[in-house]
């Protein structure tokens, strides 16, 4: 069910795996899962250019989720520090990193349309 391995998740992203690489690594996957509307059924029939393009997506993802504390994000919504407070927005989450969709838009993944036969 995943997209990468550990090793890949190095090597495409440049940076040193998070301490729970496995866990992020699978809901990335499923993330990307969810956003293609389950369209990838085996990953290894896809086109090579195509697998590259997801694995790339689903990097990006992990990296996301490791940076915004998971697929739910912290819990932490205020801090004060003196006369510093910071708030965070509560009308909208990302919920994907802003790079998952511009490496899975020219594969057909992302598509929404109905096929006409």
């Amino acid at each position: 069910m995943s997209y990468i391995t550990p090793d890949e998740y190095v090597q495409l992203s440049g940076l040193d795996p998070p301490h729970n690489i496995e866990e992020l690594i699978l809901q990335a996957s499923v993330m990307i899962d969810a956003l293609t509307m389950h369209r990838i059924h085996t990953f290894t029939s896809l086109p090579d250019w195509v697998q590259q393009r997801v694995k790339f997506a689903t990097a990006e993802q992990v990296t996301f989720l490791d940076q915004n504390g998971g697929v739910d994000g912290d819990s932490l919504t205020s801090v004060s520090l003196g006369k510093f407070s910071y708030s965070k927005g509560t009308m909208y989450t990302r919920r994907y990193a802003s790079m998952v969709e511009d490496y899975l838009l020219p594969t057909g993944l992302l598509y929404r349309g109905i096929a006409v036969i």
